[in-house]
């Protein structure tokens, strides 16, 4: 299925990344089952004390691919308003 990019752009990125985006997901789920996790630090790459990124997978990749969260949202809610519309449509014309 192919998204309009014009009236749900943040959809259609998250249809045009999907292959690369489950790549990245799929190696940080392994980094969890290997006991590792993505960190951060206080000074930069040369700091001493490490952090765990509190940030879900999901968070992190719509980040790296310049997606928002919340617009994708938005417009699933109205690609799923605008589906029911359609088949009340056609049930009340049936």
């Amino acid at each position: 299925m192919t998204i309009d990019a014009t009236t749900s752009p943040q959809l259609a990125r998250m249809e045009e990344v999907q292959d690369e985006s489950q790549m990245v997901y799929n190696f940080i789920e392994w980094l969890g089952q290997h006991g590792m996790a993505i960190c951060t630090t206080e000074d930069g790459l040369r700091g001493t004390r490490f952090f765990p990124v509190m940030e879900s997978a999901e968070a992190l990749l719509a980040r790296y691919f310049g997606i928002d969260l919340n617009a994708v949202e938005r417009e699933r809610r109205a690609v799923l308003a605008a589906f029911q519309q359609t088949q009340a449509e056609r049930a009340s014309a049936a």
